[in-house]
């Protein structure tokens, strides 16, 4: 996931109607930053990570 998003330290948030955001967060002692890397629908979200239907 590096290459495509520059980091390896991704979370993610299951929002309604199957769509997740991927964020990451960076900082240092004094200040903390969120960046929303993308939005997407569960069957993206599964081809980006490699999950595949049982």
């Amino acid at each position: 996931m590096v290459d495509r998003y520059g980091t390896d330290r991704l979370w993610k948030v299951d929002l309604v109607g199957y769509w997740r955001m991927i964020y990451t967060i960076t900082g240092d002692e004094v200040k903390i930053i969120a960046f929303v890397l993308e939005f997407m629908d569960h069957k993206k979200y599964d081809n980006v990570f490699g999950y595949r239907k049982k």
